[in-house]
Formats: C-alpha cells, structure tokens, sequence
C-alpha cells in the first residue's frame, strides 16, 4: 500500500471513529442491522488450500475485554511467533464498532506489510 493510500485509509478511519461516536452518542443506532453470530463459525473448522506461510503478512488482532476468553487460547499459540504480528486493542468484541479508528489503522498497517 502506497503512503498515500495508507494516508487516506487512516483520514478514513478517523471520519468512522467519529460518525460511530456520534451514532453511540444517539442511542446506538450503528448496531441496528447487527445479527446473531452463525453457530457454524464456533463448529466447523476451517480448511485451508494453502499453507499460511504463502499467504505473506500475517496479523492477530484481539480484543482486551472479551470476557468469554474464547480467543484466548488462539492469541496465546501465536504470541511470540515471529511470522504473526499481534496486537491488543483495548475494547470489547466488537472492534469494528468500539474502536473503527484504530482497526482500521492496524488493517492499513497489516496491508502495507
């Protein structure tokens, strides 16, 4: 990704940032259209045609105030793993809704990569 697209992904991300605030601020209403999680997410495993290795950047990105640890265990084995670039972001599951700014900084860093 270019500086500049880099630039205008991160001008984007505070606009979001600020436009959730303001939907937060007027009784959530960016959480109208949210659905119940697929249980088959929890179930099936995923497969993958290739090797992660081929993928290229690789980054975990985990919520700090996950209060079921689901994700734990997941964090935990790529920890330290010189391949992954891990962050913790200070909010709950839902990043995109607590925090669109700084995940969209964090995807336009992992994209660059």
């Amino acid at each position: 990704m270019s500086a500049r697209n880099k630039e205008l992904a991160r001008w984007c991300g505070r606009q979001i940032a600020q436009q959730h605030q303001q939907l937060r601020d007027q009784s959530l209403g960016s959480l109208d259209r949210v659905t119940a999680h697929p249980i088959n997410t929890y179930t099936q495993p995923v497969e993958y045609s290739i090797d992660l290795k081929d993928v290229g950047s690789l980054t975990y990105i985990q919520a700090a105030v996950n209060e079921l640890g689901q994700f734990d265990k997941f964090a935990d084995q790529i920890k330290g793993n010189p391949a992954w670039q891990y962050h913790l972001v200070d909010c709950g599951h839902e990043i995109m809704v607590d925090k669109p700014g700084e995940l969209i900084e964090l995807l336009a860093d992992a994209a660059s990569r």
